[in-house]
């Protein structure tokens, strides 16, 4: 099974920025719920209790119920229907299946990270909401020690929950960031091509040319050499818009510069 198509859902007809969230909050419920399986799994091995188990399959579902909201292009639903079960999860693991020591409550440190990095700019309502509380819900589970957990573990077994639940944030957090330093860098790049390029002909546009021919002339002079340019004038082109219509003169300008670039390159490797 490929996961493209899975980390596509409800991407279509999005800006690029907006289908970067979409995205990465795919990428993010996903990981979320092999996560919630593989305590499940914790659950039914090694501490042998099937209610929790079953009780977190419910949870590990509506993780994945995430990609659902997404496919039928509720973007916003799903980014608030994640963070919320995440944070209702996260109060049961620590104060109903265990207690705060096992750690689970630090799990919240991603909500505020998360909402700001997955929501739109102008969906600042919903980042603070669900900031303030995953902050209070954290010092709730901080402050409050469940006297009666369903499951009863040792020191031992609390600190390695701990240590594990530590290990998963950081590297849920470094994952993240990586896909956005990746986005970031390829809408840069996107945006610098659009910026420079001529969108009929692909090659250079006007404000690029000024900006290369400042830096290729102060280059030149700066080494005492000479710089050639070659200026090309086309003749009668008005006639053939007249005659024939635009777009036949967007085809004769890509034509052309087509057999610019073919004998362009041809003089270089010469040269």
């Amino acid at each position: 099974m490929q996961l493209n198509p899975l980390l596509a859902l409800g991407t279509e007809h999005l800006s690029f920025s907006s289908a970067t969230k979409v995205r990465t909050m795919n990428i993010t419920a996903l990981l979320t719920t092999v996560i919630s399986g593989l305590y499940t799994l914790n659950y039914i091995f090694i501490f042998e209790n099937f209610f929790v188990a079953g009780l977190n399959s419910l949870f590990t579902l509506a993780y994945a119920a995430t990609l659902a909201f997404n496919a039928f292009g509720a973007n916003r639903g799903s980014k608030i229907w994640f963070f919320s079960v995440l944070m209702i999860h996260l109060v049961i693991c620590t104060n109903v299946y265990m207690t705060n020591a096992s750690g689970f409550h630090l799990y919240f440190y991603l909500v505020p990270t998360g909402s700001f990095l997955l929501f739109e700019l102008h969906e600042k309502k919903e980042k603070i909401l669900l900031s303030l509380a995953a902050i209070l819900l954290y010092f709730y589970c901080e402050n409050t020690f469940n006297t009666s957990p369903i499951i009863n573990v040792s020191e031992q077994m609390n600190h390695v929950l701990y240590q594990s639940v530590m290990m998963v944030n950081m590297l849920e957090v470094i994952l993240v960031m990586m896909i956005f330093v990746n986005q970031i860098e390829a809408n840069e790049t996107q945006l610098k091509q659009q910026a420079t390029t001529d969108s009929l002909t692909g090659i250079s546009n006007r404000h690029c040319f000024f900006a290369s021919g400042n830096t290729l002339v102060a280059k030149a002079n700066s080494k005492d050499r000479p710089l050639v340019v070659v200026i090309f004038d086309f003749d009668n082109f008005k006639r053939i818009n007249d005659l024939y219509g635009h777009a036949a003169g967007d085809l004769c300008l890509t034509e052309i510069v087509k057999v610019i670039n073919h004998h362009r390159r041809c003089i270089f490797r010469r040269s």
